[in-house]
């Protein structure tokens, strides 16, 4: 295999005259993007957010807010211990959400025949910039099963503080919705991937195959590969001129 002599005005020649297989790559691109799009089920995803303090309060979210700000107004600084608890408290019921024995609960509480591992890999946890608010997140091929799963997770949450931390408050911001749109990618997107990757590898083998094809084809590949000089080209001479 010779890279020498190659540049990009050779490689673009390649490809213009190989534009069949550039074509041939972008329909079979587009035809598989089609088809994984009718084949793999949408996915769903829904979204819950609780909102976790170090002292027993009731209500919702903006309602811990509003009392925060009340606090600032009122005697000019925001306790930073309870900030700084309820940051902890988010990070550690992510951990305990993610057990075995928590997500079984809710498998149980849902009547799903699941296995705790294909509900790991449904659901998502995860402290929101460090803040003392937990979000999640339940990714299924059902809207409604997404939105129940979150729901359930967001009152296990309750069940955690009271019984494993056995103090504070989990207060859920309202209640997680069926999603109207798949969260999967569209099948515009997966036709313009799927196109551009067709092209793409039909590209990179037609290039592999004229580096690879050490045929002497025109002048350039003489001097390429004997490193001399053309002195003379002989033309081919048409069949009706040529003598018997």
């Amino acid at each position: 295999m010779d890279f020498t002599g190659i540049t990009i005005r050779r490689l673009c020649c390649v490809i213009k005259r190989r534009i069949l297989w550039l074509t041939a790559g972008l329909l079979s691109g587009i035809l598989c993007a089609a088809l994984a799009f009718h084949i793999i089920p949408p996915k769903f995803s829904s979204r819950s957010i609780v909102y976790l303090s170090a002292t027993q309060e009731t209500g919702f979210m903006n309602n811990s807010i509003q009392n925060y700000i009340s606090a600032s107004e009122e005697g000019g600084i925001v306790d930073m211990d309870r900030l700084t608890a309820g940051k902890s408290l988010a990070s550690t019921c992510a951990v305990i959400l993610k057990s075995d024995k928590a997500l079984q609960d809710v498998i149980n509480q849902a009547e799903l025949n699941w296995t705790i591992a294909e509900m790991s890999k449904a659901v998502t946890f995860k402290a929101e910039n460090g803040s003392e608010v937990l979000s999640i997140t339940v990714v299924t091929n059902d809207p409604l099963l997404s939105a129940e799963l979150c729901n359930l997770f967001a009152g296990y949450v309750g069940v955690i503080m009271e019984e494993v931390i056995k103090g504070g408050s989990a207060i859920p911001f309202g209640e997680a919705a069926p999603a109207l749109e798949p969260s999967s990618a569209s099948l515009v997107m997966l036709v313009a991937l799927g196109g551009g990757a067709g092209v793409s590898l039909a590209a990179a083998l037609v290039i592999l195959i004229s580096v690879c094809n050490t045929k002497v084809k025109n002048e350039e590949d003489i001097t390429r590969y004997v490193e001399t000089r053309v002195l003379a080209i002989i033309p081919v001479l048409p069949k009706e001129n040529r003598s018997v």
